[in-house]
C-alpha cells in the first residue's frame, strides 16, 4: 500500500476514467448494432446468442461506467478541497471551487453541443426519421430517431435548454453532467464531513444519502450524492476496506468481485431501481480503492502506460462527443443497409463501427482537450491563484496595521 501521507494527482486513476469512456462507448455500439430483445429478462432472451449478447454487454455497461466516474469525481475533488484550509477564507474559497467546476465542465459541452447544432442543421433539417423497427422490436425504448426529432422543427427553447444543461434532448450522455453540477454545491460540505474522520458522521451521512437515493429516485438532482461522498471516503474508509479485503483474498480477486457486484445488476436485470445503482457505486468504490490504495500492485502497473494515461486525460471530452458520432453513423448504417444483411454481419458491423466512431471521437476530443478543456482549466487555476494572492496581500496589510497600532504609544 502507499503511504497513507500521500496526496495529489492520481495518474491510475485518470486512467480508469478514460476506460469508463470507452466502455460507455462500445456499450452504446452494442445496443444500436446487437440486436436482440434489451427489454426481456435475461432467462426469457429466446437463445443462447441472445444470452451471450446480454452478458456481454452487461460486463461492459454504459451506466455501470458512469457510476465509476462520480465515484472518481468525489475522489479527485476531494483531493483537490484537501489544500483550501491554507487558502482564502472558506466563503471565498467556496466561490472559487463553484467557478472552477462552472469552468470545468461547461467550456467543453458548449462546444460540443455548438458542433451537434451546425452538423445538425445541416444534416437532419428537413430529412424523413429512420423506421427502427425493422432492425430492433417495435416496443424497445431505446431505438428511437431521438436527435432527428429535435431539428423539426429546431425551437430556440429547445437550444438554450441544452446549452444550460436542463434538457439534454441534443446530446444524451449530458444528463451525467447535469448530476454533476447539481451536487457541485454540496460537494465542499461532503469533503468536511468525510475529513472528520470519524466513522458515526460517515455511517450516518452515507445512510441518509442512501435514503435520500431511494426517496428521491428518478430525481437526477439528487439521487446519485451518495456516489460523490463513497468517492469521497476512498482516502479514508477505502484503505481500511482494501487492508480488510487483501487479508482475505488477493488484490486480483478482490477486483474480479468488485467487478461482478457491478455488473450483475445489468445482467440480471431490464430496469434501473435503487438498488442496481447502490450496487454499481459500492463496486466503484471497491474498485478506485483498489486502484488507489494498491497502486504499487503489478496488477494495476499497466494503468500507468501512457497510452492509457492519454485517453484519461481526454475522456471528458471523448465522452461528450463519441454518442453524437455515433448515432450519426448508425443512422447512416441504417439507411444504406437492409436489416437483414445488418443481422448476418452483426458483429462485424458492430466491430467496425465501434472501432471507426471511437477514433473519430479520440482525434475530436484530442482537438477539444488542446484548444477547450486546457485553456479554461488553467484559467480556473488562475484565478484560484490570483485570489489567493490577493488574499495574502490583504492579510499582511492587516498584521502590518494591527503591529503599527500595537506599536503606538
Amino acid at each position: 500500500m502507499r503511504p497513507s501521507d500521500k496526496r495529489g494527482f492520481l495518474t491510475t486513476v485518470e486512467s480508469v476514467r478514460g476506460i469508463a469512456a470507452l466502455y460507455v462507448a462500445v456499450a452504446h455500439t452494442m445496443i444500436y448494432i446487437l440486436f436482440i430483445h434489451y427489454n426481456a429478462p435475461l432467462f426469457d432472451l429466446a437463445n443462447y446468442r441472445e444470452v451471450l449478447i446480454r452478458i456481454a454487454e452487461g460486463l461492459i455497461h454504459g451506466p455501470m461506467a458512469v457510476m465509476v466516474f462520480f465515484v472518481i469525481s468525489g475522489l479527485v475533488i476531494g483531493r483537490s478541497l484537501d489544500g483550501v484550509a491554507a487558502g482564502p477564507p472558506a466563503t471565498q474559497s467556496y466561490a472559487i471551487f463553484l467557478i472552477r467546476r462552472f469552468l470545468r465542465l461547461y467550456p467543453a459541452h458548449i462546444a460540443a453541443l455548438t458542433a451537434i447544432l451546425v452538423i445538425g442543421w445541416l444534416c437532419l433539417r428537413g430529412r424523413a426519421p429512420v423506421d427502427f423497427s425493422a432492425y430492433q422490436p417495435a416496443d424497445d425504448i431505446y431505438f428511437t430517431d431521438w436527435l432527428q426529432a429535435d431539428f423539426n422543427p429546431l425551437h430556440l427553447k429547445t437550444i438554450i435548454a441544452n446549452y444550460a444543461m436542463v434538457r439534454w434532448s441534443m446530446n444524451l450522455v449530458v444528463w451525467s453532467l447535469f448530476v454533476e453540477i447539481c451536487a457541485a454545491p454540496l460537494l465542499p460540505l461532503f469533503h468536511w464531513l468525510s475529513r472528520r474522520n470519524s466513522t458515526t458522521l460517515d455511517a450516518v451521512t452515507t445512510g441518509v444519502l442512501l435514503v435520500l437515493c431511494v426517496i428521491a429516485w428518478s430525481h437526477l438532482a439528487v439521487e446519485y450524492w451518495f456516489a460523490f461522498y463513497l468517492g469521497m471516503l476512498v482516502d479514508s474508509r477505502g484503505r481500511e476496506w482494501v487492508a480488510f479485503a487483501t487479508k482475505r483474498c488477493s488484490p486480483g480477486l478482490a477486483l474480479a468481485l468488485s467487478y461482478a457486484l457491478m455488473a450483475a445488476p445489468a445482467i440480471l436485470l431490464t430496469d434501473r431501481p435503487p438498488a442496481t445503482s447502490i450496487l454499481e457505486v459500492a463496486g466503484a468504490f471497491s474498485l478506485i480503492s483498489l486502484v488507489v490504495w494498491c497502486d504499487k500492485s503489478k496488477l494495476f502497473g499497466v494503468l500507468d502506460h501512457p497510452l492509457l494515461r492519454w485517453n484519461g486525460r481526454r475522456s471528458y471530452s471523448f465522452y461528450l462527443w463519441h454518442y453524437f458520432i455515433l448515432t450519426m453513423a448508425v443512422r447512416g448504417l441504417y439507411l444504406a443497409f437492409a436489416a437483414d444483411r445488418l443481422h448476418r454481419h452483426e458483429i462485424l458491423v458492430c466491430a467496425l463501427t465501434a472501432a471507426v466512431t471511437i477514433a473519430a471521437a479520440l482525434a475530436v476530443a484530442q482537438l477539444s482537450y488542446r484548444f477547450v478543456e486546457v485553456p479554461f482549466i488553467g484559467f480556473g487555476r488562475s484565478l484560484a491563484e490570483a485570489w489567493r494572492k490577493l488574499h495574502g496581500a490583504a492579510r499582511a496589510d492587516r498584521l502590518i496595521k494591527l503591529t503599527q497600532e500595537q506599536a503606538a504609544p
